[in-house]
């Protein structure tokens, strides 16, 4: 429980996003021949940085963002798939998730900084 006390604040929550991204980047440096081009560190942090969001929220304003950020990302993938079969006249699902995934990136990215600035003043 205090590990999760810890998490809720904001220096803990940094901590923890410095050093995953650290262990990434070395683990992907020691595999670099296995490693596949494609994958990017940045494309494992929307789940801890929602989880994060979450516990930050949680804790700074007594109440989640969690469930709001989930229900836009699921318009937003909506609102994508829609524009995808519209302008190609189908849906080629390789092109449509590396899209999604990428504007998750961005997107969980954006709103855990907006979280921690929040948090700050």
């Amino acid at each position: 429980m205090k590990l999760f006390t810890f998490f809720g604040t904001w220096v803990g929550s940094i901590i923890l996003v410095v050093g995953f991204v650290l262990i990434l980047t070395l683990l992907k440096r020691i595999l670099r021949k296995h490693w596949p081009k494609w994958l990017q560190v940045v494309d494992f942090l929307p789940p801890l940085l929602l989880l994060l969001t979450h516990i930050l929220s949680l804790h700074g304003f007594g109440l989640t963002v969690a469930p709001f950020l989930i229900l836009a990302w699921c318009l937003i993938g909506i609102a994508s798939a829609l524009m995808y079969a519209y302008r190609d006249g189908e849906l080629i699902y390789a092109k449509f998730f590396k899209t999604i995934w990428k504007i998750t990136d961005i997107y969980m990215i954006i709103w855990y900084l907006i979280i921690l600035i929040l948090l700050l003043f």
